[in-house]
């Protein structure tokens, strides 16, 4: 995800811009299925749900944010 943020802002083409897009999707599409993944196998028994829980609302709340900090930007030209 880090890599395709990075090309995504210092892209100067647009397919370099969709690659970095593509790389940023990707991560986003297997990095929180695969933290509650191991969250839950690594936690003890009685507290397994709650700890997989917790990730889910972790990853819910990350977009929420996201899309609050956007609301200013975008009226931003450039």
């Amino acid at each position: 995800m880090i890599i395709g943020a990075a090309m995504s802002a210092t892209s100067k083409t647009l397919a370099g811009m969709l690659l970095g897009k593509l790389f940023v999707g990707t991560g986003m599409g297997l990095g929180p299925p695969v933290a509650a993944l191991y969250v839950t196998e690594v936690s003890p028994a009685f507290v397994r749900g709650t700890y997989g829980s917790l990730v889910q609302i972790a990853t819910c709340l990350g977009i929420m944010g996201a899309l609050l900090v956007g609301i200013p930007v975008k009226d931003i030209a450039d």
